[in-house]
């Protein structure tokens, strides 16, 4: 996990570079003054290289949601449906399979993405023949995020929530619980009646 939150490039560095952006230096000659390679300069003038930075920035410890009931209700679903696939040392992604019969239960779980993950893109896909939809946000913290991510399946292993996750999810217990029936539950009413025995 060490390799996976460390920055190619420091804040300093970036904070640096952006200054003399500011200053109207080219490229070329940030380059010269910082020793940041003039492409990654190039990206972070744009709004795109400052987004990216920030979200790698985030991804350092301490992580922690700007939507607590959010979170919350994402973690749930994530125990029961989710998985993170991890692609390199500073890009990984959380994706959640449902069924698509349930398209109310695909939009919360699509809100709740966007509102943990507030500079990340959500992104949608059909699988198993249409039958399930998989909902993805790719964002560097996803391990910080959730720590329950490791090798082999959840259900094979000790599953125990952190810290600040047990603080969150008892201030948003309400949500969790959401999460977790709109995972693996199932809620019904039971219409039916017989008379027992006893009366």
């Amino acid at each position: 996990m060490g390799t996976y939150v460390r920055m190619a490039r420091s804040l300093a560095e970036f904070e640096a570079a952006m200054a003399f952006i500011r200053d109207g230096r080219s490229d070329h000659e940030i380059e010269t003054l910082t020793g940041v390679h003039r492409g990654t300069v190039g990206a972070w003038r744009h709004v795109r290289g400052v987004v990216l930075h920030e979200r790698h920035a985030r991804a350092r410890r301490p992580w922690r949601p700007p939507s607590p009931s959010a979170y919350s209700y994402l973690l749930g679903v994530y125990l029961g449906d989710g998985h993170i696939v991890i692609s390199s040392a500073r890009s990984a992604r959380l994706v959640i399979t449902l069924d698509v019969a349930y398209p109310g239960v695909a939009d919360e779980v699509r809100a709740a993405m966007e509102a943990t993950f507030p500079m990340a893109r959500t992104t949608s896909s059909l699988r198993t023949r249409g039958s399930c939809l998989a909902l993805q946000v790719a964002d560097p913290a996803m391990p910080l995020a959730f720590p329950q991510h490791g090798p082999g399946r959840k259900h094979e292993r000790a599953i125990s929530l952190s810290g600040w996750q047990r603080e969150i999810t008892r201030a948003n217990s309400r949500s969790l619980l959401r999460g977790l029936i709109h995972s693996d539950g199932c809620r019904t009413v039971n219409r039916f009646r017989t008379k027992l025995p006893s009366g």
